[in-house]
C-alpha cells in the first residue's frame, strides 16, 4: 500500500471551451431582415467612394439582389447570427463594358474577422453559385487587392479609371459545378 493513497495525483485538465461552430453561408434572399444591417456595414466601409456615398442607393442596390439568380448576395453569419461578411454577383457593374455581363462585388468582411479566410469562403461561394447557374465567367474590379484575387485564380484583364481611381479589371472563368 503506497504511503500516499492518491499518488500519482490525477491532474485535472484545464477546461477548454468547445470550438465555435463554423460560420454559415446564406443567401440574402433567405434572410431579407438582414438588409438594413448589411446596408449600414457596406456604407460605413466604402462611403468615401461615389457608388457608396448614399446609404439609400446602397440599400436600393442590395434590395435588387434579393434573389437566388443573378444578381445575388451571400451573407456569412456566425453561430450566434452575427454578420461576418458578404459578397455579391451583379450584372453590368461598369458602364462601357457590355462584353462583361457578370461581376463579383461587395466582398466585405467585418474588420475584427479579417485574415481568417472568410473572404475566400465568400468569394468561393459566389463562384460556385454562379457556376451552378451556368454563368461562363465573372469579372471584378479592385484598386488594391489584385494579389489576393490572383491567389484565388483570377487574372488581370485591363487597367481602367473608375470614379477617379485606377483599378484593375480581373476575370475568373467558371466551369459548371
Amino acid at each position: 500500500m503506497p504511503i500516499w493513497p492518491n499518488w500519482p495525483r490525477q491532474r485535472k485538465s484545464p477546461t477548454v471551451p468547445p470550438p465555435e461552430p463554423p460560420p454559415q453561408l446564406t443567401l440574402l434572399s433567405d434572410r431579407p431582415e438582414r438588409l438594413d444591417e448589411l446596408t449600414g456595414a457596406l456604407h460605413a466601409e466604402w462611403s468615401a467612394f461615389a457608388p457608396w456615398a448614399s446609404k439609400e442607393r446602397v440599400r436600393d442596390r442590395l434590395q435588387g439582389q434579393l434573389s437566388e439568380r443573378v444578381p445575388f448576395t451571400w451573407l456569412l453569419l456566425s453561430a450566434s447570427d452575427a454578420l461576418l461578411g458578404s459578397a455579391s454577383v451583379k450584372c453590368h457593374e461598369l458602364a462601357g463594358h457590355p462584353d462583361k455581363p457578370y461581376w463579383l462585388g461587395e466582398v466585405w468582411v467585418a474588420p475584427e474577422y479579417r485574415g481568417e479566410g472568410l473572404g475566400r469562403q465568400l468569394v468561393t461561394a459566389c463562384i460556385d453559385h454562379a457556376a451552378r447557374l451556368g454563368l461562363p465567367a465573372l469579372h471584378l474590379y479592385t484598386p488594391d487587392q489584385q494579389d489576393w484575387y490572383r491567389r484565388l485564380g483570377w487574372r488581370d484583364v485591363e487597367e481602367v479609371q473608375q470614379d477617379g481611381e485606377a483599378v484593375t479589371i480581373m476575370r475568373r472563368d467558371l466551369h459548371a459545378a
